[in-house]
């Protein structure tokens, strides 16, 4: 498709820019990223953004008190608040990104999708003198591949950034987090700059942040304690045998064929000059490694490193809940999924509406449910539990007898499913509404279902 020319592309002044329709505008701004990419147009140096960082801190701090809000840190496990770092944030509502500029002590650049009605908002102005990356996630547009592209960017031109890898407000209540995209785990792999997991959470006017210690993701191939999964059994245990040393990876093509020329030059050369010492000898060992199999890899180490990422934040994000939710009492987890101290059959049947109101009350810019549901990450290997739940309904409502086997399927179901108490609600509804089944045995069923709950629980 080629590059934009710098005659080919005309940026906007602010009063065309205002007077845009909304859809022509998103599509400038897409046109005006990609420009700037793929021309490699230099980045503000972290000195601007830091000098209205200082001016920004104060301007939303003074807002916040006139807004009845407070900003509390409960945690702060950084060693080096200056030091550069990527800000793995959780999403929880309309002011977790004053929340972050206010305890976080340095500027950073956010990452933004699907900005839409935000490009005439006021907020605009603000946050480009912190620095913003916006993209939108419509896969109709290359625009995510091209944000992912300016991330890596920022990074590599000493720029913290914030993120906000769930991809929307957390509005789940059965998770403290969400399931992340993979892009701040790439960017700080192919960047070599350190994550800082944080923790957002409120309740009322009173907010809370948690910094984490330091993640920093090595670059693939460069982890020299996984046993790759495109690497022959045997060659894998030759590698645990070897003494430390430096592993080059190089394609079985010319221009591999011309690497591999190099560095044996260079060895020689350096043998020549370092008489001294035993530099050793290079082994040609490393071989049957298909392209497609180096990929699969690739990605499920990308996937670990995001699993841990949201493991670290969903754990400061726990302390958090713990610690100010009112909820003393400690229940544990499930896979980072909140276990309530309260079953959810006490719950009337507005609770999740309630909750979804907390958080989307202050809302602003046109952003609401439907605008979360689509942006947020949603796993195709882990099914939502309202999908669960839905799912097993019918399949009740369907095949009733299916409960008097052990079938594993079922049993798998029980395991996915996070609303227990509400599928127990459903049991019994169905139990009333399935008059030609015997009670005697759907109370038998009932039983096993429970006894399949304190199983999960313990």
């Amino acid at each position: 498709k080629g590059c934009f020319c710098m005659d080919e592309f005309k940026k906007k002044n602010f009063f065309e820019k205002v007077l845009m329709e909304q859809n022509k505008l998103e599509q400038y701004y897409r046109d005006l990223r990609k420009y700037e990419l793929e021309n490699n147009i230099p980045l503000k140096e972290r000195e601007y953004y830091e000098k209205w960082y200082k001016f920004l801190k104060v301007f939303f701090t003074i807002e916040m008190y006139a807004t009845f809000r407070s900003v509390k840190v409960h945690q702060d496990f950084r060693l080096n608040k200056s030091s550069q770092s990527i800000y793995a944030v959780t999403h929880v509502g309309r002011f977790d990104i004053e929340s972050s500029i206010i305890t976080r002590g340095n500027s950073a650049a956010f990452v933004w999708g699907d900005p839409g009605k935000l490009y005439k908002s006021p907020l605009k102005f603000l946050i480009d003198r912190l620095g913003v990356i916006f993209m939108d996630t419509d896969r109709e547009y290359d625009d995510t591949q091209i944000g992912l592209q300016t991330m890596i960017k920022y990074a590599k031109h000493r720029l913290n950034l914030n993120v906000n890898p769930e991809g929307a407000w957390c509005i789940l209540d059965g998770k403290a987090v969400m399931p992340l995209y993979d892009g701040t785990v790439i960017t700080a792999m192919e960047s070599n700059v350190p994550i800082t997991p944080v923790a957002i959470a409120f309740y009322g006017r009173k907010w809370y942040v948690s910094y984490g210690k330091e993640m920093r993701i090595e670059p693939f191939l460069q982890n020299t304690n996984r046993e790759w999964d495109y690497i022959e059994d045997e060659l894998v245990e030759q590698k645990q045998k070897q003494l430390t040393g430096i592993t080059f990876f190089i394609r079985d093509n010319i221009h591999g064929r011309e690497q591999l020329s190099d560095i044996k030059s260079a060895l020689l050369s350096l043998k020549q000059q370092e008489k001294e010492f035993d530099l050793g000898t290079l082994e040609v060992t490393m071989k049957n490694i298909k392209e497609e199999d180096y990929e699969f890899a690739k990605k499920q180490y990308i996937k670990e490193q995001t699993a841990n990422l949201r493991d670290a934040m969903a754990t400061l994000k726990w302390e958090l809940i713990r610690e100010y939710s009112g909820k003393k009492k400690y229940v544990g987890n499930i896979n980072d999924d909140l276990l309530y101290t309260v079953k959810r059959s006490s719950l009337d049947d507005k609770s999740h509406d309630k909750f979804v109101h907390s958080i989307m009350k202050d809302t602003d810019n046109g952003y609401g449910v439907k605008e979360i549901e689509a942006t947020r990450y949603k796993d195709k290997n882990h099914p939502e539990p309202q999908e669960i739940d839905k799912d097993l309904e019918v399949f009740i409502k369907k095949h009733p007898a299916f409960f008097l086997a052990n079938n594993e399927r079922f049993v798998n179901y029980i395991n996915a499913c996070i609303n227990i108490d509400n599928i127990l609600n459903n049991l019994e509804y169905y139990r009333k509404k399935q008059a030609k089944i015997e009670e005697e045995s759907l109370e038998v069923r009932l039983e096993k279902y429970k006894s399949l709950k304190k199983i999960k629980n313990l």
